[in-house]
């Protein structure tokens, strides 16, 4: 795994960087360190790096490197530009599998580095996870979002790659969307008994689903607890609810999927979910390695 964490000096950038030092990592993991310096109201750019952003960058890799010894090398780096084109043009130059930013909860306005993270969720090629403060947990608990589809299924490998930790708890969550959400949200008027056959399919697709990732889970992880729960109704709903009634630490879900048949793209979805839940979310894409 190569992972980018991009930082500034916020409140949630930090965040980020204490999710990194207490998050599993595969073995041979690299992480980038990068910081961008920009002018805060768009006037002309710095001539020279400040002598303080290396500071500050050097200083997180360092903490980094003291406080989780998974990683095979942690590299700090400073530019000058804009954010959003730096981080995404250096994420796609080096290979990065996982690009790590800090975000408060649904205001992305206000994110960090000034509304740059919305962006990035959007336009990068590879994985996002957007950190949040850390819960109170004696053991992780974490939300695997899952729909049957190839990009679900990259989540699930996508978990399978870490070492978890003891007691890990993993609940796999799939949504069957109700009677009312379906049939509104079909271009035509079907009659309710075909309405109805589909949400059953749903369901019985869905159940296979989970009964099948949870197996995996229990197999691969034994360390581990895993189980599963079909929620009804809209899936950004149910998943924002869920992260709250469960008080997960981390959602992990594909970038692209099916609901709602196959009529309702699931991008729509994993964004509203990292933009409005109160815990972690990490968007998973495929990076070729």
């Amino acid at each position: 795994m190569k992972a980018l964490l991009a930082v500034d000096n916020s409140v949630h950038s930090n965040h980020a960087v204490q999710e990194v030092i207490r998050s599993p990592w595969e073995p041979g993991s690299e992480l980038i360190v990068v910081t961008v310096v920009t002018s805060p109201f768009g006037f002309k750019l710095p001539t020279e790096i400040p002598d303080s952003a290396r500071a500050f960058v050097n200083g997180i890799s360092n903490q980094i490197k003291t406080e989780n010894s998974s990683f095979t090398s942690v590299e700090g780096k400073v530019t000058l530009g804009n954010p959003k084109s730096v981080i995404l043009t250096m994420a796609k130059a080096l290979g990065v599998e996982l690009l790590i930013i800090g975000a408060r909860r649904a205001d992305f306005s206000k994110m960090v580095f000034g509304g740059v993270s919305h962006p990035l969720l959007l336009a990068s090629e590879c994985s996002v996870r957007i950190a949040r403060a850390k819960k109170s947990h004696s053991h992780l608990r974490v939300l695997i979002a899952l729909d049957a589809s190839e990009s679900a299924r990259m989540a699930i490998e996508q978990v399978l790659s870490r070492p978890w930790p003891a007691k890990t708890e993993f609940i796999c969550l799939n949504v069957v969307p109700t009677f009312t959400d379906l049939n509104s949200r079909t271009p035509i008027m079907f009659a309710d008994e075909e309405v109805e056959r589909e949400r059953a399919e749903l369901l019985k697709v869905g159940t296979a689903e989970l009964e099948s990732a949870t197996k995996i889970l229990h197999d691969n992880l034994p360390q581990c607890t895993a189980r599963n729960e079909i929620l009804y109704g809209d899936p950004r709903e149910c998943l924002i609810r869920a992260s709250q009634d469960y008080d997960a630490d981390l959602i992990v879900l594909g970038s692209q999927g099916r609901n709602f048949s196959a009529q309702v793209a699931v991008g729509s979805v994993s964004e509203s979910v990292a933009l409005w839940a109160d815990c972690s979310v990490e968007i998973v894409r495929r990076t070729a390695r």
